[in-house]
């Protein structure tokens, strides 16, 4: 793929730079590493435009005794858009830059490019779940709804993070949809990340990783900073009552997207493709963009439910007595029982204090 300008001549060589195709595929397959809905949801071939999806409801099969007569049932259908979606980055730096790196093909160029892919990647998200420019953090009405629209939403104020999945996992399986996946914003899985056993200290979620997908509770998981969300240079505006948001339950199969426009690539060296009322060639100048169209439509957001708040921390220690009542303290544990059985052995008493080691 080379790198091409729509206007002027080339004096620093951009229409002839080439890039490997072993460079751009990763940064193609980036667009969804970065992404929590390319984590979670599924991409389909689309073309580009506007296309209408249809979900399909019947009812049950009839049971046709001897003799009786056959009944018809009717099709419920649900339709809904797939719309296409622009989003680009474009990037000026002088062209001393340029001069500096000998190998700017695959070094600086590298950099510059992975990072703008990566924009790209977190702009599926901010528009899938949140419906804005993540560039401003203006709502885009023309992306609604969004997940953050679902009608379920649960606040893990004063709870264990682990009941407030549980939770939200009742409600989507009371939509009728198997949840099968859970985004949470970082600090909601720093929490998982670091939950010790009491007496153990051993980590209560051990395969469950911040940074990449892996499994929490049963479902796929994936951290992302898109998900409250955190954007770089702004905020969310018209952002909901229960925003920031800690995390995203659901069955992630009701999202359909794609990338409708292959990610294009172009150089300038002249003119003022950024708007800024700054000519290019007369500042010594270049700039990069890359720009992706995406597709995406969500079949039904009451197959999800959105997590918010801070849950509670847990503290104390883990204790495992049969037969007996525990009550944790700042520093003590008072156990009530007939018989506490230490080691193998038994030690009657009405009421034993264990001191807690710090």
């Amino acid at each position: 793929m080379a790198l091409t300008r729509d206007v002027g001549n080339s004096i620093f060589g951009l229409d002839e730079l080439e890039l490997p195709p072993h460079i751009i595929r990763p940064w193609l397959d980036g667009i969804a590493a970065q992404s929590a809905v390319g984590t979670l949801a599924q991409r389909m071939p689309m073309a580009y435009g506007e296309s209408q999806w249809f979900r399909f409801a019947d009812h049950e099969a009839q049971y046709v005794g001897e003799g009786q007569a056959k009944a018809g049932s009717e099709i419920d259908v649900k339709t809904g858009w797939i719309k296409p979606y622009k989003f680009q980055k474009t990037v000026r730096f002088p062209v001393e830059q340029l001069w500096r790196d000998e190998a700017y093909q695959l070094g600086m160029m590298q950099e510059i490019l992975t990072d703008m892919v990566a924009a790209l990647g977190r702009s599926l998200d901010l528009g899938v779940i949140h419906a804005l420019d993540p560039r401003t953090g203006i709502h885009i009405d023309r992306m609604d709804p969004a997940l953050h629209d679902a009608p379920n939403v649960i606040d893990l104020a004063g709870k264990p993070a682990y009941a407030g999945i549980d939770a939200a996992v009742q409600a989507v399986l009371a939509a009728g949809y198997a949840p099968n996946g859970i985004a949470l914003s970082p600090a909601l899985g720093g929490v998982f990340a670091t939950q010790r056993g009491g007496m153990t200290e051993q980590r209560l979620y051990p395969d469950f990783r911040i940074d990449s997908a892996s499994q929490l509770e049963g479902m796929r998981s994936v951290v992302s900073r898109t998900v409250p969300p955190v954007l770089i240079g702004g905020s969310e505006q018209d952002a909901k009552s229960y925003e920031p948001l800690a995390g995203i339950v659901g069955d992630w199969n009701a999202i359909r997207w794609g990338i409708q426009r292959s990610m294009k690539t172009e150089a300038f060296d002249v003119g003022d493709p950024d708007n800024t009322g700054r000519d290019l060639a007369g500042h010594n100048e270049v700039a990069y963009r890359v720009e992706v169209v995406y597709g995406w439509g969500i079949a039904d957001l009451a197959a999800f439910a959105l997590l918010h708040g801070n849950p509670a921390v847990s503290v104390g220690a883990g204790v495992n007595l049969p037969n007996a009542t525990v009550d944790v303290a700042a520093d003590t544990v008072d156990v009530t029982a007939d018989t506490v059985n230490v080691d193998g052995g038994s030690t009657r008493a009405a009421k034993a204090k264990a001191a807690l080691a710090d």
